[in-house]
């Protein structure tokens, strides 16, 4: 029979409801809801640790031992969950903590049944519908042309784009809302034509568009996207400005030889800057969407695969997860088949 006082009752349920309010509320106050849940895992294990039963055969003790392997692994989910919300680190992005949140939350109802009088977790059921990401992505527009038309959310899947989600621009705004299972690489179409990408992370996502500009605010990939995009339109924008810089250095009286070379250093050096910048930002993300992501933004403008010097530096020492993404394996092939052939000829 369970032991437990009704002070260390109390603080046990409490401890199991905060753990519940903290994996309901993590899709959309991710903060909040980790420090939720992390107070929540610390009394629910202690209470459980301080926990005596009465007997001692084998089979209790063996449920016993189930149980507190099930607390251990509600320790291991806070810990992971903590490491998502507050380090972004880039290895545990595809919500590993639900993982030890369902087998823990499984050995715990096991044993509940089985051992006698025990602590009922009946109200750890509705931890499992917590499983998949649910994301929103409410959207504005400026731009009159897109009003009534329909916007698509595609993602790459088996060598090919394909349609998640639609919706209509209406008055201006529109609103996509769905699940997914890991977090992901999409992109904003209007008909055909590729708008915007975006990450769906199980979060809400704010998405503006006007006629210069695109930006997705909301969650921490899209922040690191977007800052990543906002630096290298930068870098092309003063590429943009090449030519009108050359007709001003020729109204100034410079002689055109030494406007071209002039220029010509500047392309060079903004050229090399935007490699770095692409090349720096897809290894920091070798093992997120955003690694395999850019890489496929990147390649896109390619007439067909090649492996180009900056491919080919992206290669060395990236880890398997960058490697088997099915876009980059599947560009690598054929990358390769193309240079052999080029070899041949």
């Amino acid at each position: 029979m369970t032991k437990l006082t009704n002070l260390q009752n109390l603080i046990f349920r409490t401890g199991a409801l905060l753990m519940i309010a903290g994996a309901a509320l993590f899709l959309f106050l991710q903060e909040v809801a980790c420090l939720l849940y992390i107070g929540g895992v610390l009394m629910f294990v202690a209470m459980q640790l301080q926990a005596t039963y009465d007997g001692n055969d084998i089979v209790v003790m063996r449920l016993r031992r189930q149980q507190l392997i099930g607390a251990f692994l509600f320790v291991l989910s806070a810990a992971s969950m903590s490491v998502q919300t507050f380090y972004q680190y880039n290895a545990v992005q595809y919500n590993e903590w639900v993982i030890c949140l369902l087998v823990g939350a499984i050995l715990q109802l096991y044993t509940a049944f089985r051992i006698p009088q025990a602590m009922k977790l009946l109200f750890f059921l509705p931890l499992l519908m917590s499983c998949s990401s649910q994301y929103i992505v409410d959207g504005t527009t400026t731009v009159h042309g897109m009003e009534g038309k329909v916007l698509y959310l595609k993602v790459f899947d088996n060598k090919d784009l394909k349609n998640i989600d639609s919706c209509y621009v209406t008055h201006g705004k529109f609103q996509f809302r769905g699940s997914v299972d890991t977090t992901m690489m999409a992109n904003l179409f209007l008909g055909e034509q590729s708008l915007m990408p975006i990450v769906l992370e199980g979060q809400n996502i704010v998405l503006k568009i006007n006629e210069i500009s695109q930006s997705v605010t909301g969650s921490p990939l899209n922040d690191s996207l977007y800052s990543f995009i906002q630096s290298k339109n930068q870098i092309e924008n003063q590429l943009a400005e090449l030519p009108r810089l050359e007709g001003r250095m020729v109204m100034d009286g410079i002689e055109h030889d030494e406007v071209i070379a002039r220029l010509a250093a500047r392309e060079r050096i903004l050229n090399r800057q935007n490699d770095q910048l692409v090349t720096g930002f897809i290894k920091r993300n070798y093992t997120n969407v955003l690694g395999p992501g850019v890489f496929m933004i990147m390649t896109s403008g390619y007439a067909y695969p090649v492996l180009t010097p900056q491919i080919e530096e992206l290669l060395v020492g990236a880890p398997s997860y960058f490697l088997n993404h099915p876009y980059v394996s599947e560009y690598l092939r054929v990358a390769q088949e193309n240079m052999e052939k080029l070899q041949q000829q």
